[in-house]
């Protein structure tokens, strides 16, 4: 067996024997794919042509994690699932690894959506903007509802930093008109101006967690909690509390970036109560 081959079974057979190892693999869904409008459907049928296809998106790679079980195993579903969107600095150990592997332990397949990787981007400032993030979100969400393991009413989308604002876009705005939407989202440490003022039409239950020291959230200060929304401040914590690669240093906005294991537990213990009251 040639070495590559070994050392790759190897790591597979090793973590099989690790409980909670999530063995993500790599698939890749269409962004901002956008179907024919009603109004062109109509159209084509009243002239008998065919209907058109619409505009298809961008490919985007994501990394797809499985509740144990799933996929051979005893129980195969359908799960609910949960779509991440990571932050300035792409993607990073806590969103492909540390929350995936906790939202697998609690029944969830996980998708973490890698928007600058997939264009050939690095971190923060690369012109991406919130909008092509959003059309990633959205693409994320059909791929997974149409996977026979995913239940399609049950997913829900987190976001971190840049991700946590596009989550705020996404509970603030209405970007498409869709029988499939998600049904609940969480935005970590992103900033809450999309959503101020429309606490009480938001078109998702949201929370927001962030640190009482991440100078980033003045915006989320202000807001009112009500039925579709819970805020969450964690106290003595900085911006990026779960994440340790940045831990220490100052991200494009200057703000610093702490990593907090105790800030991330009870961060996990909120999720954990979220998903169980409403998926």
């Amino acid at each position: 067996m040639p070495l590559r081959h070994f050392i790759g079974s190897l790591i597979v057979a090793l973590s099989l024997l690790i409980p909670g190892v999530a063995l993500a693999e790599t698939i890749t869904f269409e962004s901002g794919a956008k179907p024919p409008s009603p109004f062109q459907v109509r159209l084509a049928r009243n002239q008998a042509k065919p209907i058109p296809k619409g505009v298809p998106g961008v490919e985007v790679k994501a990394e797809l994690a499985m509740p144990k079980g799933v996929g051979g195993g005893a129980d195969d579903g359908p799960h609910p699932a949960i779509v991440l969107l990571h932050t300035c600095a792409g993607v990073m150990k806590h969103v492909s690894h540390d929350w995936p592997e906790f939202l697998n332990g609690l029944g969830f397949v996980t998708l973490t959506v890698d928007s600058f990787g997939s264009r050939g981007l690095g971190a923060c400032p690369n012109g991406l903007t919130h909008a092509t993030m959003i059309e990633d979100a959205f693409g994320a969400l059909d791929y997974l509802a149409a996977q026979e393991f995913v239940d399609p009413k049950r997913i829900g989308v987190f976001g971190f930093a840049k991700g946590g604002i596009v989550v705020n876009e996404i509970a603030g705005t209405e970007h498409r008109i869709s029988d499939i939407g998600f049904l609940a989202g969480i935005s970590f440490y992103g900033s809450c101006e999309p959503i101020l003022g429309v606490e009480h039409q938001l078109h998702m239950l949201s929370t927001v967690i962030y640190g009482e020291h991440d100078t980033e959230m003045q915006s989320c200060k202000k807001l009112i909690p009500n039925p579709k929304l819970e805020v969450m401040v964690l106290r003595n914590t900085h911006h990026g509390f779960d994440v340790e690669e940045t831990s220490g240093r100052k991200n494009a906005q200057g703000t610093l970036m702490r990593y907090d294991a105790k800030a991330t537990s009870k961060a996990r213990a909120v999720v954990q109560a979220f998903l169980a009251e409403y998926f």
